[in-house]
């Protein structure tokens, strides 16, 4: 899971925002994790991100853009959401 490998990458301090659509995925994902006050978990639709612009230093994602049906409108939404 990508989002283990950046924890275990990154220092301790940068905040890491892990999101799916599907909250059953994100309950499944999060019970692999401790408790970390620097991850936070967070349904969301990647074709409208409900985070303002400007958000996030870098945005990524392993699986989920393939199924993005307007997969145009989900870059440009994370690409606003990118300092």
């Amino acid at each position: 899971m990508l989002t283990h490998r950046l924890r275990d990458s990154l220092a301790p301090t940068v905040r890491l925002v892990a999101t799916d659509l599907n909250p059953g995925m994100l309950a499944f994902a999060q019970a692999k994790f401790r408790a970390n006050k620097n991850l936070v978990w967070q349904e969301a639709d990647a074709g409208t991100l409900p985070f303002p612009g400007s958000s996030f230093d870098a945005i990524v994602c392993q699986f989920g853009l393939m199924f993005v049906p307007d997969k145009e409108s989900a870059m440009c939404a994370a690409r606003q959401r990118r300092t």
